[in-house]
């Protein structure tokens, strides 16, 4: 009796708040593996095209220290002992410039993914593994996209149509393209 009223009051939540109904299974046909197939032919072009566009626009030096520099550096020194470690500043007008020996990054922000992203440079130490890191990290959101849209128009090529669309969104290639900018 106690969860028959607890799954109404729910069910009467869920209706105020307008939330979708859990969508039924949609079966995995020939047509879902073939869009999946497509979709992951675009994400490796757009891989393959971003990584190698902002690696070019790096060795002709058209990055900039501000936030690429600061990033790089503070990974750096994580990856070889010195935890997130800074130099990069502007004493001038930058109130996060304690000293001149640098800061630590903990001071000013929080990031506890870049330990992780420290590993990479175990490996390939390299300031434009961060390059591949975010193009992959975006490249890999049109799955989610598929997915999503999947579920709620019920048509694969459809939902392929959505990825496609998250991939060659152009605000998302200017917020890249911002962020290797600074």
């Amino acid at each position: 009796m106690g969860k028959e009223i607890w799954r109404k009051r729910l069910a009467y939540v869920r209706d105020q708040w307008c939330a979708y109904p859990a969508p039924e299974r949609f079966p995995r046909t020939r047509k879902f593996w073939l869009v999946t197939g497509l979709i992951t032919l675009a994400v490796i072009c757009f891989c393959i095209f971003y990584i190698s566009y902002m690696g070019a626009r790096h060795v002709a030096f058209q990055t900039n220290a501000e936030d690429f520099g600061i990033m790089d550096q503070s990974i750096w020194n994580t990856a070889h002992g010195n935890l997130l470690h800074d130099t990069i500043c502007n004493i001038l007008n930058d109130t996060n410039c304690a000293s001149p020996n640098g800061y630590v990054r903990f001071a000013i922000h929080l990031e506890p993914i870049l330990f992780p992203i420290s590993w990479l440079y175990l490996i390939w130490s390299d300031p434009r593994i961060l390059f591949v890191v975010q193009t992959v990290i975006v490249a890999l959101g049109a799955y989610p996209a598929y997915w999503l849209a999947r579920l709620r128009l019920r048509n694969e090529w459809l939902a392929g149509a959505f990825a496609l669309l998250y991939l060659i969104y152009p605000a998302s290639y200017r917020l890249r393209r911002q962020i290797s900018m600074r």
